[in-house]
Formats: C-alpha cells, sequence, structure tokens
C-alpha cells in the first residue's frame, strides 16, 4: 500500500503518515497543519514530522478532520516496516 511517511529524524513517538489511495486533497490537514502536509497533484505530502506539542496538536487534528482517515500513526519502531513511497509533482 502506498504511504507518505517522510520519517527521517523521528526519534520517538509515532510519526504521521497518510494512505495515499484514501487521500481525496481536499487539504483539511494542509489548513489544521500547514508546515506539516503539503497538498500534491497525487495527493498530500508529509513535509516533515511533528517535533514540538504544538505540532503534535495540528497533526492529531488533521488527523480527526480528514474525511476518508487517510491520516494515522506509525510507531517509530515500525520505521523499517512502514512502506513508504515518496511523492514527487
Amino acid at each position: 500500500m502506498p504511504w507518505d511517511c517522510q520519517h527521517r529524524n523521528v526519534t520517538q513517538g509515532d510519526m504521521v503518515v497518510v494512505e495515499l489511495p484514501k487521500c481525496v486533497r481536499c487539504a483539511a490537514c494542509a489548513t489544521a497543519a500547514p508546515t506539516l502536509f503539503d497538498v500534491t497533484k497525487k495527493g498530500v505530502r508529509v513535509v516533515r514530522q511533528p517535533e514540538t506539542d504544538r505540532e503534535r496538536s495540528a497533526a492529531r487534528a488533521a488527523q480527526l478532520i480528514c474525511p476518508t482517515q487517510a491520516i494515522r500513526e506509525c510507531p517509530t519502531q515500525a520505521i523499517t516496516e512502514c512502506p513508504t513511497q515518496a511523492i514527487s509533482e
């Protein structure tokens, strides 16, 4: 299954991932957390992982308002198991 994880520099907690097949490009996540998500022609791209409590709250809000539930958290211990697919415009 295609994912966009951008898991670089994640040292603790969960990383934010987007299930690309579920994404309908509504931009709700980018509205809630514009520094973390970017809408592309192919879907939403995780620009970077949240680092502060405020960013983690924004990522959680994006997850909650996603109409297709395409955003989820992947435990960092599963980084090597989490399939990723980079998206290019």
